[in-house]
């Protein structure tokens, strides 16, 4: 009977053993189940990080080449202006060289004609005289 009890309670020794190795064993299995899926979470924060950071990197290029664009654009327009306000004075000096032009062969014309009517007259008046005289 004494030997009955020794392993009764031998018993409940191994197996109280047995449960507290096997509560130790699922209590080591939670906590790395639980680093496990600490390490999964943050994995994917970092991947989510990435992944704004590269998003914003995106929009910061679109926007950088957007604005180059609109630079672009605007030196261009200036150019067009500039050209054009270059080919407007262009024409306006050959319109005002053209004008001095008609108004000297004007001028000249019109001298030419005064001393036509000058010598006309000179040539009555000498007519009259010689009329006069004879």
């Amino acid at each position: 009977q004494q030997q009955q009890q020794q392993q009764q309670q031998q018993g409940k020794k191994e197996a109280n053993e047995q449960r507290r190795l096997q509560v130790k064993e699922e209590k080591e299995q939670r906590k790395k189940q639980k680093r496990k899926e600490e390490r999964q979470k943050e994995k994917e924060r970092r991947q989510e990080r990435e992944e704004q950071r590269r998003i914003q990197e995106q929009k910061e290029k679109e926007e950088e080449h957007r604005q180059w664009k609109l630079r672009k654009a605007e030196e261009q327009r200036k150019q067009a202006e500039r050209e054009e306000q270059w080919r407007l004075q262009e024409q306006r000096l050959r319109e005002e060289k053209r004008q001095r032009k008609r108004e000297r062969h004007a001028r000249r014309r019109q001298e030419q004609e005064e001393e036509q009517e000058r010598a006309r007259l000179e040539q009555q008046m000498q007519e009259q005289q010689q009329q006069q005289q004879q």
